[in-house]
């Protein structure tokens, strides 16, 4: 299975976003833990180049085993049209 997943993302280029602060995203919660990355996000390189400032954090979220990942994609605002909006005046 992993090589089909692996060869699926080689097919289409994808990137994986690492998290800046922590290296796994589940663990067992046992007295002798078991720690794994089972979460995980992807991008094109498009993408990427588009949101060069992005990053991707950890967050904890007790009494959970699972870290909720968040994308932050910077302060960049180079991707796509900007949105027309009215002033109130």
């Amino acid at each position: 299975m992993d090589r089909q997943f692996n060869s699926w993302i080689d097919k289409w280029g994808l990137i994986e976003f690492s998290t800046s602060n922590k290296s796994f995203t589940w663990t067992n919660k046992q007295d002798i833990p078991t720690f794994a990355k089972i979460d995980r996000i992807f991008v094109t390189t498009e993408w990427e180049s588009a949101f060069p400032l992005a990053s991707v954090k950890a967050l904890e979220r007790l009494p959970s085993d699972h870290n909720p990942l968040v994308l932050n994609s910077g302060d960049n605002v180079s991707f796509g049209k900007k949105r027309f909006r009215f002033e109130k005046w």
